[in-house]
């Protein structure tokens, strides 16, 4: 049906050309983890919401995209800034590690910084901390975004994947699919 509508639930959406799979979000996820939706585009038709979801365990970048595959849909891509700036203003500030694991990583072949899924290469300059990305060792392939510190609070440095961060995910929410 050209006017198939997804209404919102607690399962996240699969789509793969013409073909709209549903999963239940299993019932071991804490819901409380979660930011208020913001509204974008979505490929596949419209989106007039997105929920953020964040754990409050650290993992490496590889762990944390795995259980954002997992509970939600995927780790969060960022469009733009102004996404940017709603996911700092509503993430909750961590005192032991005020740093969160965003959707981007570095090609090592092509030496280009990518969006996880999408293969955008939207990378705003102003988004980088000062003097990022460093790739400090040669060892610094994924992001990670600031959300407690004063002078960098919603920049993005270059990191060792191995490290331990928060991992962002997003979940689409409402989305009106043209097949």
């Amino acid at each position: 049906d050209p006017n198939l509508v997804l209404k919102a639930c607690s399962c996240a959406a699969i789509i793969s050309a013409s073909v709209v799979s549903l999963r239940p979000l299993p019932p071991s996820v804490n819901h409380s983890e979660w930011v208020p939706s913001f509204n974008r585009n979505f490929w596949a038709g419209t989106a007039l919401g997105w929920t953020y979801h964040y754990s409050r365990t650290t993992m490496n970048w590889t762990q944390a995209r795995k259980w954002c595959q997992t509970h939600y849909t995927d780790m969060v891509v960022i469009q733009n800034q102004e996404e940017n700036d709603y996911l700092v203003s509503k993430l909750p500030n961590k005192n032991k590690s005020p740093y969160y694991w965003i959707g981007i990583t570095k090609n090592h072949k092509s030496e280009t910084w990518t969006w996880i899924g999408n293969n955008s290469t939207w990378i705003g300059e102003q988004s980088w901390a000062a003097n990022e990305p460093n790739n400090n060792h040669s060892t610094e392939f994924c992001v990670e975004i600031y959300v407690n510190r004063r002078e960098n609070r919603g920049k993005w440095n270059d990191e060792k994947c191995a490290n331990g961060k928060y991992p962002v995910c997003y979940q689409g929410m409402y989305l009106k699919l043209f097949m």
